[in-house]
């Protein structure tokens, strides 16, 4: 049994005692192990960043982010009195040589008082150094989890423990850290387990952070056997992780069924509003409760996960009993469609996100940092596993059935970005477009739109869209051809011909195998005396044949330009290909941006040309593109002909 207080004393007592154990040191050993894995990382820029005083204008940037009316400070003003009194208030703002030093006594002066009954205890110090919630706890935690990562890195290169591989030519993924959440991932062995408790043991009485056992969990794959689960939970001493795991709200474990796994959106949803139909709310604070808490209940699975469409009806229908104040007892009319009121307000709505728009947006945005950010982790592991061939920025991967619910939701908002043509920045748009067609809207349109919307202007239409149409009645004259005095667009022959002299050709075949979306791509040079020059190979995921065959004459082009060839002649078996390009007629939309880019490509050397010719004279290229994508995982640069092609390249250099 407990003891039982019931003065102010005594309650102060046992609270300020309690508070004062958990906040206290545990006196950590410096470990010279750990501070050995530290190398010097700041550079003198960012020490001089680190100790620069914060301008005037700073710190006004800084206030203006600050929404108007969001809840006051500790002085009880809102954002909006500094916002609207900027020019007083800054008069009065002043800086120091000592306030870098008072940054750093926050650190060592930190004090703590309890609120008991509403009255302050007495203070006390606590001796970790900075109160909880403090602006630089998160950096100083940061720095010392910064040690724990680099203690797993130096483990894995002395082969003490050992990540998972993630794909068949995955990365090794050995750890993830969030805030103060960490996922560690292990290949399953009692050799490496032994290893990792040793690293944690070492790392907390290092640095003072306690694993906190009670609610961590472990998973094993399917592969791991009853008995070695067993014996790593003893180990650990935690539990086994259950399906209702979660992490950012979204489950770890997620079932074979969509719905299911969006069911906690909707109950969380539900006991929301069980809560808020109680209260006396009017239509315009409902409105605003819709956009700024329902919305965000579903905002991490909006972001990596496509919800079905079924469940994005369930959320709206909410959304409208509650604003509509109907329920399933008392249904009331409603008088207006949701789909008016989720109009923006300038057009007579009220700005109701669409569930299904919002979540595409979402899509669309994490796409687009996958698009532009390619040495990310995250991303390099989403290569390795589901489009190592496929160069994201010129077409979206297919969309494979088999795949997983968030690379589908991924490749939904690819298909987003793509078809708006927003791969990048004005330069790209201009190339993945037809013949400048962004360009003329940035050029035409967009001023015009601008100060519609923010001018509040008329704008007379004819004077947007008749030089507009002007403009493009006058590009679509120019089509996208090699301007080249060789621009034949087929040879005639019954066997493989050598180029003239000076001049190289390059033979080029895709093969395509519609069952893995997987494209072999195949080039093959040789110069005027039938001698060999050099090959290569490369691997793409397509969706079509004609889309294989685009993907193989943008990497023959590319190609030639590395190798700074100027003399080149390329041959295709695939005539409606050579007619796109010579002849400007539009291509599939999945290959146009490719064949954009070549033409562009192509028109930069005189001396480029792009011929169709039979099968029979393309034959050695074709049977190394056949064997390419069967038998090889990478990309391969040949300067001395494989093997395979000696029988064929005898047969075409037999011609005389």
């Amino acid at each position: 049994m407990g003891i039982w207080h019931d003065s102010k004393e005594e309650i102060e007592s046992t609270l300020l005692q309690h508070f004062s154990s958990i906040s206290g040191t545990t006196n950590p050993v410096t470990d010279a192990n750990i501070l050995f894995q530290f190398q010097t990382c700041v550079t003198d820029e960012d020490n001089e960043a680190l100790l620069c005083i914060p301008s005037e204008q700073e710190i006004k940037d800084a206030v203006f982010q600050i929404k108007p009316w969001a809840s006051p400070g500790a002085d009880g003003f809102q954002a909006s009195f500094y916002q609207q009194c900027w020019s007083t208030v800054s008069k009065e703002l002043g800086f120091h040589q000592d306030w870098v030093k008072l940054v750093q006594q926050c650190v060592t002066t930190t004090s703590i008082a309890l609120l008991i009954n509403g009255s302050p205890s007495a203070s006390f110090t606590p001796s970790r150094g900075i109160r909880q919630g403090d602006l630089l706890s998160p950096y100083l935690f940061l720095i010392i989890m910064e040690g724990f990562s680099r203690i797993i890195q130096s483990q894995i290169l002395q082969g003490n423990l050992n990540g998972i591989i993630v794909g068949k030519h995955g990365l090794q993924v050995s750890h993830l850290f969030f805030a103060d959440e960490c996922l560690l991932f292990l290949e399953a062995s009692p050799k490496y387990l032994h290893n990792l408790q040793q690293i944690l043991d070492q790392f907390s009485k290092a640095s003072g952070q306690v694993v906190n056992l009670q609610i961590s969990t472990i998973f094993f794959s399917k592969n791991v056997p009853p008995s070695l689960r067993n014996q790593f939970t003893n180990i650990l001493h935690i539990k086994i992780m259950g399906l209702g795991e979660k992490y950012l709200g979204i489950p770890l474990l997620l079932h074979r069924s969509r719905k299911k796994n969006c069911w906690p959106i909707l109950e969380h949803m539900s006991a929301r509003l069980q809560g808020w139909s109680s209260k006396i709310i009017n239509q315009a604070g409902k409105t605003t409760q819709l956009n700024s808490v329902l919305i965000t209940m579903s905002m991490y699975h909006m972001k990596v996960l496509k919800l079905p469409d079924t469940t994005i009806h369930h959320m709206e229908q909410l959304h409208r009993n509650y604003w509509w104040n109907s329920s399933s007892n008392h249904r009331k009319k409603h008088f207006i469609s949701w789909e008016k009121m989720n109009f923006p307000k300038r057009l007579g709505g009220l700005g109701l996100k669409q569930l299904r728009h919002y979540n595409s947006a979402m899509l669309a945005k994490l796409s687009w940092n996958i698009i532009h950010s390619p040495d990310d982790h995250y991303v390099q592991l989403l290569k390795s596993k589901y489009f190592p061939y496929h160069d994201i920025k010129c077409e979206p991967p297919p969309n494979i059935k088999n795949s997983s619910w968030i690379w589908q939701s991924i490749v939904h908002g690819l298909q987003i970005v793509h078809h708006f043509g927003k791969c990048g920045s004005l330069s790209s748009l201009t190339q993945t477009q037809n013949n400048g067609m962004s360009a003329s809207y940035i050029s035409y349109l967009h001023p015009s739109r601008c100060k519609v919307v923010f001018q509040h202007e008329t704008v007379n239409p004819n004077f947007i869209l008749h030089p507009l149409f002007n403009y493009l009645a006058g590009i679509s004259h120019t089509s996208h051809t090699f301007h080249t005095s060789h621009n034949t667009n087929s040879v005639d022959h019954s066997h493989w011909t050598s180029p003239p002299p000076d001049m190289l050709k390059t033979n080029v075949d895709a093969s395509f195998y519609k069952a893995y979306y997987l494209a072999g791509i195949a080039m093959l040079t040789r110069n005027s005396t039938r001698s060999y020059v050099a090959g290569k190979g490369v691997l793409r995921r397509v969706a079509t044949v004609h889309q294989a065959e685009s993907w193989s004459l943008l990497e023959a082009t590319q190609w030639a330009e590395q190798q700074q060839w100027k003399n080149v002649i390329f041959e295709f078996d695939c005539k409606n290909l050579v007619n796109t390009v010579n002849m400007g007629i539009h291509p599939p939309w999945q290959s146009s941006p490719l064949l954009y880019k070549c033409v562009q490509l192509c028109n930069k050397y005189n001396n480029w040309s792009c011929r169709y010719v039979s099968r029979v004279c393309n034959k050695t290229t074709d049977c190394l593109a056949k064997f390419f994508r069967k038998y090889c995982s990478t990309g391969e640069l040949w300067q001395v002909p494989p093997a395979t092609l000696n029988v064929n390249l005898a047969y075409d250099v037999s011609f005389l």
